[in-house]
């Protein structure tokens, strides 16, 4: 799949179950992450390919996040956000092979954590 995929939080989550879930999967939890959303509380990440990475940060009031405002696809060896990424749209010919991978690890990972649903356009 190329194109980003949008989430949300499920309903009835609660710090405790995305606490517990991050611990199972054996992903960092970290205080704070403002750099990601400036009400964020404590925040996750993950590699998703070479020096890219995802950055997850969740605010105390669960019900206003969003992967928009929440999450940051950021390359790590430039430290910024990685723009190919955020510039993804439907018009496949134009992508890279490098960017649909970060695509696919990034909706594969969001898939992957169960206090998400994906958001249907």
């Amino acid at each position: 799949m190329s194109i980003v995929n949008k989430y949300h939080i499920k309903d009835n989550i609660t710090k405790d179950n995305i606490v517990a879930e991050l611990k199972e999967k054996h992903l960092p939890i970290c205080e704070a992450g403002t750099y990601i959303s400036k009400d964020a509380k404590f925040h996750t990440f993950k590699t998703l390919v070479g020096s890219i990475e995802v950055e997850v940060a969740f605010p105390e009031n669960l019900s206003v996040w969003d992967s928009f405002d929440h999450v940051l696809v950021m390359d790590d060896d430039f430290g910024q956000p990685y723009d190919p990424f955020y510039e993804a749209d439907e018009n496949e010919e134009r992508r890279f092979p490098f960017v649909l991978n970060v695509i696919g690890q990034y909706n594969e990972f969001m898939n992957s954590l169960s206090f998400l649903e994906r958001i249907k356009e």
